[in-house]
């Protein structure tokens, strides 16, 4: 008998060729974009956030997309940039301030207080006594040792230093000014135009249309449950600690407010870190226990409420996840990916949590077309 060679024929090939097609031109694609990629995340993030905004200059402006855009563009510079930097200009400020107040600490009568009233805690610190003695001693001598700097040799050497830091921060400012430049064109389309390039992902997809619109719906919806059960709690978190900090007498109650909102973002240790040294404080140096009471149980009780109770009532309901595997997407999130996991973390577990919801209605969809 002869054995006859069987070909494939070239239509069963050819959907075989388009899939190895798209996956290599996906992979050029991500290529390209690669070193985008983080920003363009964010100006998602910044969409979804404020999409409802434009929405309403929509209507506002009666259809008008150019113009509702540009609202929105100056709505995002008003509400995040702006106030950023008056508040990284006032932090420099409190930062300026808090070196002083460590150095008057250092060299004044408290220091001493602290080493007699609490023996153990100097002890974990070092077994030298009378070890501020030295540091004095170490300060002159460093003072004599920079005082070398205004010789000719060291001066110009430091000139040089200091024109290639000009010439550093020039080109690090010239090349933040053209990202922001073009950010803010990108965020202007997707404003403009994002719309529109739902409806064209939507008619161009293979997948059924319902299943994914769906999915993005939802994509769209767990985005905004994040930034409102991270975000703005942490930043509520953050401005509660620093006002009551400021009402019990602390200066640079901004500077500590901003680092409670970004330890708020850890789960577990939240804000602690800055009211119980803050309470500690005003019990023991400054003997006044009742505001130190005041301070911790009212920091201690906004931060339990706004983290069990209001954060589950954002987050909790609208992603459809347990607490205590939201809990582990937040301390995965951020062991991979550093603070920006406090967002990825549940918004990777949301979007697997999304693809397995609407895969159900995927199925049924092709069970009525069958």
């Amino acid at each position: 008998m002869k054995h006859v060679i069987q070909t494939l024929k070239k239509e069963s090939l050819l959907p075989f060729i388009s899939a190895a097609i798209l996956i290599a031109a996906v992979l050029l694609v991500f290529i390209v974009y690669r070193s985008f990629l983080w920003p363009i995340f964010i100006l998602i993030l910044l969409y979804v956030g404020f999409k409802k905004v434009n929405l309403f200059f929509l209507k506002l402006f009666r259809g008008n997309r150019s113009i509702s855009a540009t609202a929105s563009i100056l709505t995002v510079i008003i509400t995040i940039p702006i106030p950023v930097f008056f508040l990284a200009r006032l932090i420099f400020l409190e930062v300026f301030d808090l070196v002083v107040q460590i150095r008057d600490f250092l060299s004044g009568d408290k220091l001493l207080y602290l080493a007699q009233k609490f023996p153990f805690f100097m002890d974990m610190i070092t077994q030298e006594p009378f070890f501020w003695v030295s540091m004095e001693a170490q300060a002159l001598q460093y003072i004599t040792d920079y005082g070398k700097f205004f010789e000719a040799e060291k001066l110009s050497s430091w000139l040089g230093n200091a024109y290639n830091f000009v010439i550093f921060g020039l080109n690090f400012t010239s090349e933040l000014s053209v990202t922001m430049f073009f950010a803010t064109l990108l965020l202007f389309f997707l404003f403009r135009d994002g719309s529109r390039v739902k409806d064209i992902v939507l008619q161009s997809s293979p997948f059924p249309k319902s299943f994914l619109a769906t999915f993005l719906y939802q994509l769209e919806s767990h985005i905004a449950a994040i930034l409102k059960g991270n975000v703005l709690v942490s930043i509520l978190q953050g401005m509660i600690v620093g006002i009551a900090l400021y009402f019990t007498g602390f200066q640079n109650s901004v500077l500590y407010g901003v680092i409670a909102t970004i330890f708020s973002l850890i789960p577990v240790i939240g804000t602690s870190v800055v009211w119980i040294p803050a309470s500690l404080y005003l019990a023991f140096f400054e003997n006044n226990y009742v505001a130190a009471i005041i301070l911790a149980v009212f920091s201690l009780a906004m931060y339990l409420i706004l983290e069990n109770v209001f954060k589950p009532l954002v987050m909790d309901k609208k992603l459809g996840m347990n607490p205590v595997f939201l809990f582990l997407a937040l301390l995965g999130g951020i062991k991979e990916f550093g603070f920006i996991g406090v967002i990825l973390g549940p918004l990777i577990i949301a979007t697997f949590l999304t693809i397995w919801k609407t895969y159900h209605i995927w199925d049924n969809h092709e069970g009525k077309d069958a």
